[in-house]
């Protein structure tokens, strides 16, 4: 797929997989301090 539309949460899972795609996860969304606290606890 090259092109899509959507609204609320299937636009919100678009992002979120899209960001996956490009290598992200969601601790890299975290402020610093979130992340590394959940980082520590692996």
């Amino acid at each position: 797929m090259t092109g899509a539309k959507a609204r609320g949460s299937l636009a919100r899972c678009f992002q979120h997989e899209t960001g996956h795609l490009d290598g992200e996860l969601y601790v890299d969304r975290l402020p610093r301090d979130e992340a590394r606290k959940i980082m520590l606890r692996a």
